[in-house]
């Protein structure tokens, strides 16, 4: 696929527009075009070992959560490891995007997706990225050949998708603004994208920063602890205890 049309999807499902200001997402390398992409390859941190493999993978476009460009370079030469970083992705015509902050404020995103764990009764944004209040159209849909160039040429906002292997199918829950949704639909029986189901659903609270959450019942902290554990399937975690805290049971 063209690195463009990558591109304008990422940008619509990690929404770039929700960082904050002090954060350097979206396309940070870009090789000249045309730039088909054949591999992606994901990574939490883009050190010079991922470019190694980068490379050895012929990938063409890396998707780094933390972006690897953050201040401003005066200069690009080989004194630094992030300044040879940007040399070796131009020189294999790897480009690099990064999601970050603009995917963790965002409805769906990481920080609510980091709360899955937990029996959640109630939560509330930190900070607010944005504040729209509108109602929207919350289409699930039969995901196929033509889902690309229906969300490429909606610009609806996917929001989750759902593989189920025992069935296979693989759905997608998109959103739009109600005033969008004839337009949408009209694109669907065009490309022949089954509806699952619709809804309507009031976007007031906004995306933002962080998330306040009330639980459901009080969980000691170790249970806590082993729930991330295997829902992330680590074997340690690093835990700030507040001052005077402790992990005894009380």
């Amino acid at each position: 696929m063209e690195l463009s049309k990558i591109i304008q999807l990422l940008d619509m499902y990690c929404l770039p527009h929700l960082a904050e200001k002090w954060d350097n997402v979206g396309l940070l390398v870009e090789p000249s075009p045309p730039h088909h992409v054949n591999k992606v390859l994901l990574t939490n941190d883009l050190t010079e070992q991922v470019i190694d493999e980068a490379i050895a993978e012929k990938t063409g476009l890396i998707i780094s959560y933390h972006p690897p460009i953050f201040s401003p370079l005066k200069r690009i030469t080989q004194q630094h490891w992030k300044q040879r970083i940007v040399v070796r992705c131009l020189e294999n015509r790897i480009a690099v995007f990064s999601p970050h902050t603009g995917l963790d404020a965002k409805v769906g995103g990481i920080n609510d997706w980091l709360l899955e764990p937990l029996a959640v009764k109630s939560k509330a944004n930190l900070s607010r990225s944005s504040a729209v209040s509108q109602t929207l159209a919350q289409l699930t849909v039969v995901m196929g050949e033509n889902f690309t160039e229906f969300v490429l040429s909606t610009g609806v906002n996917v929001c989750t998708t759902n593989i189920q292997s025992d069935v296979s199918v693989t759905s997608a829950v998109v959103t739009c603004p109600e005033s969008e949704l004839k337009r949408t639909m009209d694109v669907m029986e065009e490309l022949k994208i089954p509806l699952v189901s619709l809804n309507t659903i009031q976007k007031t609270d906004g995306e933002g920063c962080g998330r306040l959450v009330t639980l459901q019942f009080p969980v000691h902290l170790r249970a806590v602890i082993a729930a991330y554990k295997k829902f992330l399937n680590l074997e340690h975690l690093t835990v700030a205890l507040g001052r005077d805290k402790t992990l005894a049971v009380d």
